[in-house]
């Protein structure tokens, strides 16, 4: 059986302890009182130091050259204007060896004057000094030493691993002064202007890149975004022009003086999903396009045979209504898809003499009651006579009217009435649609009008877009007006939209 160790077992001859290390200084001797206190603690045991001894500034250089040592006691006692020559000339071989200097002066300006000028300490010394009192000095200077370059060393790593983030990243990095100098940039931006760094240092951002502005400098710089910013690039080269986008981004960066601001912007090439996001559009535009033309012809046919032949069975007008109705709402949505495609390219038709929105209405009122009777609603109409007509072109003002009668009746209730109502004054002409239903939710309220946003209000259609309303503001806001949206409990959602009135020739 094993028998419990016991700390009376074991006597310090069977422990090894390791000897401490010490600090290796190397004293340089001074005159006359701090010759004494030198001698005194070169001659003191002392358990953390290892000393040596230089009499003169030549001898340390001299053992400098050779050894290593943690720390430099320097005695000084020389006259006025020279008490920093010997300092300076050990700096000069050892600039990272700390000093701590002795002086019997008692001139506080010189001891502040060591200190800036890269002395660890300054001890005003005398024989009386206490000797145990310079030990913790000459130890709180080295280990001060060693807490500084390791702080120095943790840095440069730091700095060198951020640098080499930037560097390889597939990020461009741009660094400006206040004049919008480019002071650096990453191996990235370079490469993609096609030029070393060294002919893009030192130059200004616009003779790299017009398009950007100071006023979209300044507020990247206060941390703002610039989405898919176009610029037109040069081939260094061939001298061929290309198109690019950027996301562009930014924050302040202040070297020393908080008043001395410089720029820091950061940008991602999105080019690819630009032109893959353009090429989706115009592949729905033209899909929308080429789907429409027998989409209508359908629907001829459809409302011809109701006209044609009104005693058919009552089934077979539900049925054929159905198709009609459903043609329609199909009509609508490939429409939508066209305006859309239009608006982000820039096709916004041109101003004429205006339009009325009472025709807008009105022509396709039938239509539009059609598709409510049978979905069990109703549209009531309130216009006001003689309404003057809107700044809008007549097509766009059909499409509002009919995506936003469209959209009330996605979401009234059933057998409630959609009203629209039309009303001027001297600047401005409003259509509001009002449909009973649910209250649209907040959340939904605050992104209604972006594409792809369905109200989430219970009430909602299968064949909900989510881009009607989106092209109803582009609509209006391209007008010069605005559009908003009222949703309460009891009186329904109402979206106003209010255009200016069209400028009169006469």
């Amino acid at each position: 059986m094993s028998r419990i160790l016991r700390p009376e077992d074991i006597s310090e001859d069977d422990l090894v302890v390791p000897e401490r290390a010490l600090y290796r200084v190397l004293l340089v001797r001074g005159r006359d009182e701090n010759a004494i206190v030198l001698n005194h603690l070169e001659t003191t045991a002392c358990r953390e130091f290892d000393f040596s001894v230089a009499d003169s500034v030549e001898d340390a250089l001299a053992v400098l050259a050779d050894q290593t040592f943690d720390l430099l006691v320097l005695g000084v006692n020389a006259p006025a204007g020279q008490e920093f020559d010997a300092f300076d000339c050990i700096k000069k071989v050892s600039s990272d060896l700390p000093v701590v200097i002795l002086s019997n002066t008692k001139d506080r300006e010189i001891a502040i004057a060591a200190v800036k000028r890269g002395a660890h300490d300054f001890l005003m010394t005398n024989s009386s000094y206490p000797i145990e009192l310079v030990k913790l000095r000459l130890l709180y200077s080295i280990e001060r030493s060693r807490t500084e370059r390791a702080a120095r060393s943790l840095a440069k790593t730091e700095k060198f691993a951020l640098r080499s983030v930037v560097e390889n990243s597939p990020l461009m990095f741009l660094r400006l002064d206040r004049n919008y100098v480019i002071r650096d940039c990453n191996r990235n931006f370079a490469d993609v202007l096609q030029r070393p760094r060294s002919q893009i240092r030192r130059r200004s951002i616009f003779d790299f890149l017009p398009e950007f502005s100071e006023r979209e400098i300044d507020t990247l710089s206060a941390g703002g975004q610039l989405p898919r910013k176009n610029f037109t690039l040069k081939d260094h080269e061939t001298g061929e022009q290309r198109e690019v986008y950027w996301n562009c981004f930014g924050w302040p960066f202040y070297k020393t003086n908080r008043d001395e601001r410089e720029h820091i912007i950061v940008s991602i090439d999105v080019t690819r999903e630009v032109q893959l996001d353009q090429f989706r559009e115009e592949f729905l535009a033209a899909v929308a396009h080429d789907i429409k033309n027998p989409v209508v012809g359908q629907e001829r046919i459809l409302s011809a045979l109701l006209k044609t032949y009104p005693n058919l069975p009552p089934d077979v007008t539900a049925s054929l209504t159905t198709m009609r109705n459903s043609g329609l709402q199909l009509l609508n949505l490939l429409s939508t898809l066209v305006e859309i495609y239009r608006f982000d390219s820039g096709e916004f038709p041109a101003l004429s003499g205006g339009a009325s929105l009472n025709e807008a209405i009105e022509s396709q009122f039938e239509e539009l009651q059609c598709i409510a009777i049978a979905s069990d609603r109703n549209v009531t109409l309130q216009l006001e006579e003689n309404l003057p007509p809107a700044s809008v072109d007549p097509t766009a003002a059909y499409r509002l009217v009919a995506n936003l009668v469209h959209n009330a009746l996605q979401h009234a209730a059933k057998k409630t009435d959609i009203i629209v109502r039309t009303h001027s004054d001297s600047d401005f002409v409003t259509i509001e649609v009002n449909n009973q239903g649910p209250p649209i939710k907040p959340a939904t309220m605050a992104k209604l009008f972006q594409r792809f946003t369905r109200a989430s209000n219970g009430a909602v259609r299968a064949n909900s877009s989510g881009l009607g309303l989106y092209l109803c503001k582009q609509t209006v806001e391209k007008c010069g007006g605005s559009i908003m949206c009222v949703s309460e409990d009891g009186t329904g959602t109402t979206f106003v939209a209010t255009l200016p009135r069209a400028l009169s020739l006469l």
